[in-house]
C-alpha cells in the first residue's frame, strides 16, 4: 500500500523563523531517496515554497496557495488551476474595500502570477512583515485600486486585526471559501478568499491520484489545514498547532522548532 505524506509548511515543517532546519532537510532527501513519497500543500505560492525548501530534492508536484493551484515544481506549470469568475472577484474586493480593509490580490495577469496592493494595505503590521522577507519579490505591484481589479484572481489575501476583519468574513463565508486564521509571524489575523474549488482537501485527493497512492497521512497546525486533515486516513498536529486541529487530529506530536515532522517520518514512514 503506497502512502502520500503531505505536510503544510509554515508553523509545521518550517521553524518559526522560517526556515528550515538543516537536520530536517538531510533526513527527508534520505527518506526520499528510500521512496517515500513527499510531498506539501501550503499556503505559499510555488516560488516561496520552493525557496524555503531548496534543500529538498521533493516534491515534483505540490498544492500552493491553499489548494489555487497543484503545480509542476520543476518546471513551474500549473497542473490544476483555481480562479474567481469576474464577478465574484469584483464583489469580494468591493465588499472589502467598503468596510476598509485594502487587501493584497493575486492573479495571473498577462500568462504571469502578480500580486497586486496599494500604500494604505502596508499599514498592517502583518503586511510590513510579508512584505520584509519578500524584498525584491517579482510578483509584487503597488498600484492603486483599479489594479486590484485586474486579471484571473484566485486569492484575495487581507492582513488586519481580528476585529477588522471579522465583517467581511461575515459577509463572505457564504460566498467563497475563506481561511481565517493567526498570522504566524506577526499578531495580526489573515482572512484569505479564494474560490470554493480551491481547498488543500482537494489538492491532496489530487495529489493522491497523481502519485498513484492509496492513503494519505498529513501534517499540519493551523486552522486552514483542517481541509488537508480531512483528506487524510490519518493526520498529525504539531504542538503548536491551533486547538481546532487538534481536535480532529490521529495525534499530536511535538513542536514545529523540535523537527517532530521529520522525526515522525524516520519512524513510520514506509
Amino acid at each position: 500500500m503506497k502512502t502520500l505524506y503531505i505536510t503544510d509548511l509554515d508553523g509545521t515543517l518550517l521553524r518559526c523563523d522560517q526556515t528550515l532546519s538543516d537536520y530536517t532537510a538531510k533526513a527527508l532527501n534520505q527518506i526520499i531517496e528510500k521512496g517515500v513519497c513527499f510531498s506539501y500543500a501550503t499556503a505559499r505560492s510555488a516560488s516561496t515554497a520552493a525557496k524555503v525548501m531548496e534543500k529538498v530534492k521533493a516534491p515534483s508536484v505540490a498544492v500552493v496557495y491553499n489548494g489555487a493551484f497543484i503545480v509542476d515544481m520543476k518546471s513551474g506549470r500549473r497542473l490544476v488551476s483555481n480562479a474567481f469568475a469576474g464577478e465574484e472577484s469584483k464583489a469580494i474586493i468591493d465588499t472589502a474595500l467598503g468596510i476598509g480593509i485594502f487587501p493584497r490580490v493575486y492573479a495571473i495577469v498577462g500568462g504571469k502570477e502578480r500580486f497586486a496592493y496599494t500604500k494604505e494595505h502596508l499599514e498592517s503590521e502583518g503586511a510590513k512583515e510579508y512584505f520584509r522577507t519578500r524584498a525584491g519579490d517579482k510578483r509584487a505591484f503597488l498600484g492603486d485600486v483599479s489594479d486590484l481589479y485586474e486579471g484571473e484572481i484566485f486569492l484575495v489575501s487581507c492582513c488586519n486585526k481580528k476585529e477588522m476583519l471579522m465583517p467581511l468574513y461575515e459577509k463572505m463565508k457564504d460566498f467563497c471559501h475563506c481561511h481565517f486564521y493567526k498570522d504566524n509571524y506577526s499578531s495580526d489575523c489573515y482572512l484569505e478568499l479564494v474560490p470554493t474549488d480551491a481547498t488543500k482537501e482537494k489538492g491532496a485527493l489530487k495529489l493522491k491520484e497523481i502519485f498513484g497512492c492509496d492513503r494519505i497521512v498529513a501534517f499540519g497546525d493551523g486552522v486552514n489545514d483542517i481541509s488537508l486533515f480531512n483528506a487524510a486516513d490519518e493526520c498529525y498536529a504539531v504542538e503548536n498547532a491551533a486547538p481546532e486541529l487538534k481536535e480532529i487530529a490521529t495525534a499530536i506530536i511535538g513542536s514545529n522548532e523540535n523537527d517532530s515532522v521529520v522525526k515522525w517520518l524516520i519512524e513510520n514512514a514506509e
